[in-house]
């Protein structure tokens, strides 16, 4: 084996291409019958340039949402359900939505006969959450506070948008509660509550606050007075 056409000197070693670069890489070789040299036979190899990962994003699902075949933008592809090894089929997977999970999934694009390396899908299924307000009391009195809890199937990091009705405020509390609320404004007003758990929303749901009038005491008495009176 030689690696220039003329000259050199020939190796018995068979030589092993190196795949690291992209090229054509030439060698040659020759054969040697009682005592004689052959000429030296032309071997090219060439070594094509591996394709880019297939462009990919990850997925967002809420519980039981009506999935798609999941996407990918490169040619020739080929899905896996596994990082390394396993066979690629043609045809894109459809995630299962039925239960909050993280699902992953793997993808390569073909050019030329050369497979890429896999990028990673990752498929999130997300809970939809309910929403119930629990009320520390029965009613309030204007002027005063009163505080409200979430109960549900929410978890700790899901987003807990309260809302309060005109007249109120919140004065202390955070997510799911207790909320203490101030209402200054008598009647019957709504506080609502909508839980945001990235991106899967409950419906709106509500609480009426019974809001009762502070009593007005009047203090009547006369301007003037003399001394002893």
């Amino acid at each position: 084996w030689y690696n220039v056409p003329t000259g050199g000197t020939g190796s018995p070693v068979n030589p092993t291409p190196s795949t690291n670069a992209a090229g054509t890489f030439d060698y040659y070789v020759s054969q040697t019958v009682n005592g004689c040299e052959s000429d030296r036979s032309h071997v090219v190899v060439t070594v094509k340039p591996k394709p880019g990962k297939p462009t990919v994003n990850a997925v967002k699902y809420c519980q039981n949402d009506i999935a798609v075949p999941l996407s990918a933008g490169g040619v020739n592809l080929l899905w896996y359900n596994v990082a390394s090894g396993g066979v690629g089929i043609p045809t894109a997977p459809t995630p299962v939505t039925s239960y909050p999970d993280s699902a992953y999934y793997y993808v390569t694009q073909t050019m030329n006969g050369c497979e890429s390396d896999r990028a990673e899908v990752p498929v999130y299924t997300y809970y939809k959450p309910n929403a119930v307000i629990v009320a520390s009391q029965p009613y309030v009195c204007q002027h005063d506070t009163m505080s409200f809890t979430y109960y549900g199937n929410g978890t700790a990091d899901a987003a807990y948008n309260w809302t309060m009705p005109k007249g109120a405020s919140i004065v202390g509390g955070i997510g799911q509660g207790p909320i203490v609320a101030r209402f200054d404004s008598a009647g019957h007003y709504k506080v609502v509550l909508q839980v945001d758990n990235h991106g899967c929303k409950s419906p709106l749901t509500s609480y009426v606050v019974d809001i009762r009038q502070s009593p007005i005491v009047p203090v009547v008495l006369q301007k003037e007075a003399c001394q002893g009176d």
